[in-house]
């Protein structure tokens, strides 16, 4: 039977989120085809039925579409069919299935949709077969697992799915078999199973997962054969190896898989060779080369491949030629450059990368032009973003009092306007004012449009007021009030038209009002 234009204009109200509104429905519209449409659209619907209209075929439509909706059919209506209907929908629902017909099969089923409904199943019903499905896919559920049941399979399963299941494994099902299982699940595994359980079998298993587990195998295990299986899986596992176990062919095999390895290789076995090629896969490793192996040719290459390894060259290879190359690629390696190695044209070329490193310029090299250098480059990037947090200081507060000129502060401002926080009134001059609005940049504290407030009242001109609020509307909060007059603002009307009608120039058109 067709449903009618009202009944149809009904079920448009109705869905998961407006199924109450069945409850608003006239009830000469409350048909079994209508409220079959309902459930079917949203099975939540069926609690808002009257008892008496909730038929078999309307409460099957209901739970197929939400298996929660078995809470309420009513109990004379709660057949296995329905039951098994809303479990296959939602395994959760067998909490409102009646206790007689809580069935093996039905149990199953409802674990295999949702693990979790293992909490509803009667100890009575539980089997190692519905324990199995439930902990497969939540091993924290082996906690509802009656003890009876709780079998090595069990466990194993329950572990294998999550490691911390471990807790509810009872003391005299913790084997060998429970604790590779574990291994197996977590790579870090080892540090839990007792030492009288760490049997050959359970660390091998352990070292195959994780090669620094080498760490916690006892030392009578540690056969060669063994520390192998651990250095193949990661070299840095050298660090375990007994010392009378590092031969030549042990050290080459964990440095081949790791070249960290080198800082774990016993002095004597090691070669210039392999300090190189360590060094060219990450400079920073010549920390752990020993001193009688750096060489000028592995010091290069190290730093070449990263700068920050300039800290680990002897002082005796330190030169001006490597210090320059190492801050030309990065600036800020100037913190690793000796102070008695640190020229003019050292930290004149560190600056020019980033003029946050001007903290590492003594002040002895710090000049007029320097500190202009370093205000052209400090830039707003990621990297000088970071810099902002980690120096806490603006490059302008690292210039020397006697060096901060007009020059440096017109500079600073040029490439940040918010420079103008740490320019102190007196110094704020018409050049550097100009500057700030005309050429200003927006760096690395942001704060847009709000360069006025930094400025002097006494600086606050016309024409300087105009271009500040022609380029930000937000600058008319810093205005003077004795200047925000009509005549005022029809020149920022003026300058704004012109700008739209292409007469204004490019920009926001303030080359209209600058200062010449």
């Amino acid at each position: 039977m067709a449903l009618s234009k009202e009944q149809e204009k009904w079920l448009k109200k109705i869905d998961y989120y407006t199924c109450k509104n069945v409850k608003k429905v006239p009830e000469e519209l409350l048909t079994e085809e209508f409220l079959l449409v309902a459930v079917q659209k949203a099975g939540g619907a069926l609690e808002f039925i009257p008892k008496a209209l909730k038929t078999e075929a309307i409460c099957i439509a209901a739970v197929q579409q939400s298996g929660l909706a078995l809470e309420y059919v009513p109990d004379a209506l709660k057949t296995e069919a329905i039951c098994l209907a809303a479990v296959q929908e939602w395994g959760k629902a067998l909490e409102y299935v009646p206790k007689a017909l809580k069935t093996k099969a039905l149990c199953l089923a409802a674990v295999k949709q949702a693990s979790g409904s293992l909490e509803f199943i009667p100890d009575a019903l539980k089997t190692e077969a519905i324990c199995i499905a439930a902990v497969k896919h939540n091993g924290f559920l082996l906690e509802f697992v009656p003890e009876a049941l709780k079998t090595e399979v069990v466990c194993i399963a329950a572990i294998k799915e999550n490691g911390r299941a471990l807790k509810f494994v009872p003391e005299d099902l913790k084997t060998e078999a429970v604790y590779i299982a574990l291994i197996q699940q977590s790579s870090e595994g080892l540090e839990s199973v007792p030492d009288a359980l760490k049997t050959k079998n359970v660390c091998l298993a352990a070292v195959k997962e994780n090669g620094r587990a080498l760490e916690f195998v006892p030392e009578a295990l540690k056969t060669k054969d063994f520390c192998l299986a651990a250095i193949k899986k990661d070299g840095r596992a050298l660090e375990f190896v007994p010392d009378a176990l590092k031969t030549e062919d042990l050290c080459l095999a964990a440095y081949n898989e790791s070249c960290y390895a080198l800082e774990f290789v016993p002095e004597a076995l090691i070669t210039e060779a392999l300090c190189l090629a360590a060094v060219q896969q990450d400079g920073n490793i010549l920390e752990y080369v020993p001193e009688a192996h750096k060489t000028e040719a592995i010091c290069i290459a190290a730093v070449q491949q990263d700068g920050k390894a300039l800290q680990y060259v002897p002082y005796a290879l330190i030169t001006e030629a490597l210090c320059f190359d190492v801050v030309q690629k990065d600036g800020n390696m100037l913190q690793y450059v000796p102070e008695t190695h640190k020229t003019e044209a050292i930290c004149f070329a560190a600056v020019q990368k980033d003029g946050w490193v001007l903290e590492y310029v003594p002040d002895a090299l710090k000049t007029e032009a320097l500190c202009i250098e370093a205000m052209n480059h400090s830039i707003y990037s990621a990297r000088s973003y970071m810099g902002q947090m980690l120096y806490s200081k603006h490059p302008l507060q690292l210039v020397p009092e006697e060096l901060k000129t007009e020059a440096v502060y017109i500079a600073a401002v040029k490439r940040d306007v918010q420079a103008l926080r740490f320019i102190p009134d007196t110094k704020k001059t018409e050049a550097v004012c100009i500057a700030a609005v005309y050429e200003g940049g927006y760096g690395s504290y942001g704060d847009y449009g709000n360069e006025m407030q930094f400025i002097p009242d006494a600086q606050k001109t016309e024409a300087l007021c105009l271009a500040a609020v022609v380029k930000d509307s937000r600058a008319l909060e810093y205005i003077p009030e004795a200047m925000k007059t009509e005549a005022f603002e029809a020149k920022i009307s003026l300058i704004r038209s012109a700008v739209s009608s292409g007469s204004g120039g490019s920009g926001y058109g303030i080359e209209l009002i600058k200062p010449i």
